[in-house]
């Protein structure tokens, strides 16, 4: 079903950056992506999180979801590094 509204997920990027302000500029700078660093929802353990909402439509969310596992994975592969 189409979204109606937003949905959110956060997700643990612990094994990608211990800096979830530093991931999610570069997420938007090298994957177009932009997602919410987990900062400002937990000061303590937000460093290792990062928030991504779905208030697209599908289309838009799958070719966001499809360019951020292109770049995971090209940072998995590269260890971080860009």
């Amino acid at each position: 079903a189409p979204p109606d509204g937003a949905f959110y997920m956060l997700l643990d990027i612990g094994a990608y950056s211990d800096d979830s302000a530093d991931f999610c500029r570069r997420a938007l700078d090298e994957a177009g992506v932009a997602l919410t660093t987990g900062l400002d929802f937990d000061a303590r353990r937000g460093r290792a999180w990062v928030r991504l909402a779905y208030a697209r439509p599908t289309a838009e969310v799958e070719d966001g979801i499809a360019r951020l596992t292109r770049w995971l994975k090209h940072e998995r592969l590269d260890g971080g590094d860009g």
